[in-house]
């Protein structure tokens, strides 16, 4: 009784089949005769019953052998797909440890130190303009006045002359 139920829709290419397993052998029950204790049953019932029987159990074993070629071919896809995910994160951390890190002067340096070394040179070399700056100011106003003093000179030479 368990297959019966489970392959309700066996045999359905035959004309009679509009019935599940169960309905066909409770019906073969009530068409057949007694004797005594006995059930007679007609060869030609058990012989339909057992095609269609066969063909809801072929039917069964073709649709299981379906899916296990599918589950087959999904695991496949999936380890497929493990490896190239697991490809792929290998290159990013690649890119992402290659890419922390900077060519300067022909030596690999991390950023970060790179950085670091490029912004201290930057306020070293303002610094050093700003004193440089401040010298030639003070330098200029010195040859200012010295020229001044010249000037005041050479004018009170020239008007002792």
């Amino acid at each position: 009784l368990l297959l019966t139920t489970l392959f309700t829709a066996a045999g359905q290419s035959r004309p009679d089949s509009v019935q599940t397993l169960e309905d066909r052998f409770t019906d073969i029950l009530k068409k057949s005769e007694s004797y005594q204790e006995y059930k007679v049953v007609r060869r030609s019932s058990l012989n339909m019953f057992w095609a269609a029987l066969s063909d809801s159990l072929s039917t069964g074993n073709e649709q299981l052998k379906s899916a296990l070629v599918s589950k087959m071919e999904l695991q496949r896809q999936l380890g497929a797909s493990r490896d190239s995910l697991a490809l792929v994160a290998g290159e990013l951390e690649a890119y992402t440890s290659e890419s922390a890190q900077i060519s300067f002067l022909g030596i690999r340096v991390k950023e970060s130190f790179y950085n670091t070394l490029v912004w201290s040179l930057i306020f070293a070399l303002t610094g050093l303009m700003l004193f440089f700056l401040q010298r030639f100011k003070r330098g200029h106003g010195e040859v200012k006045e010295v020229r001044e003093e010249h000037n005041a000179l050479q004018k009170e030479f020239d008007d002792l002359r």
